[in-house]
């Protein structure tokens, strides 16, 4: 089974910036829809702030017609269709602003657990990068010692050249001088022969 290959510097550099360019939409993504969200929450305040000043102006008025009839200045009939001719639009905007807010809380609970998926994923990837990021630190590690054992061999092996440059020089002068010994010893045996022989031609002349 094959081993896979250790990630380079590039690679990991690589990886990091995929990882960066795909966590920063999903940041953007997030602050927007938290920022509608926040406005959507002011407004529907707003509107719950309005529609209750409207409750008390008709609580007022319910309470004016109240006393009208307890005068006899109204009819019941008149107090129920007052009431319910001030109440019906108050009810029905208020009915609207939480349809509205319900719906925006609906939109935005997607939204963020959309977000939550995607940073599920990005930590993911967060955590291959980390693991190979300490992976690659670990062979930086190991390719530094063998880089320092590199240098140490090629120490040794420069001074053993140089040895051996040493040894040989010396043994190419032990050769020479060798090799003048023996031409020495060669001309000085046909010396002593041309001698003898000499000699020999002078007794036999004799």
């Amino acid at each position: 089974m094959s081993q896979p290959e250790n990630p380079t510097l590039k690679e990991v550099e690589d990886l990091t910036n995929g990882i960066c360019a795909e966590y920063e939409p999903t940041v953007i993504r997030l602050e927007a829809t938290l920022t509608e969200l926040l406005k959507n929450q002011e407004v529907v305040i707003d509107s719950l702030e309005e529609e209750n000043r409207r409750f008390t102006e008709v609580e007022l008025e319910s309470q004016q017609l109240e006393a009208m009839v307890r005068n006899h200045t109204l009819s019941y009939e008149d107090l129920t269709n007052g009431i319910c001719a001030e109440y019906e639009p108050t009810v029905i905007r208020l009915e609207a602003t939480l349809t509205e807010l319900l719906k925006n809380q609906e939109v935005v609970i997607d939204s963020l657990e959309e977000e939550n998926r995607r940073f599920t994923e990005v930590e993911l990837e967060s955590q291959q990068l980390e693991a190979m990021v300490e992976k690659t630190k670990f062979y930086i590690a190991k390719l530094s010692t063998i880089k320092k054992d590199m240098v140490s061999l090629q120490d040794r092996a420069s001074r053993l050249r140089k040895r051996a440059v040493k040894l040989q020089g010396a043994k190419q002068k032990e050769a020479q001088q060798k090799e003048k010994e023996a031409e020495r010893e060669r001309m000085l045996l046909a010396k002593m022969t041309r001698s003898t022989s000499g000699k020999l031609s002078e007794d036999q002349g004799t």
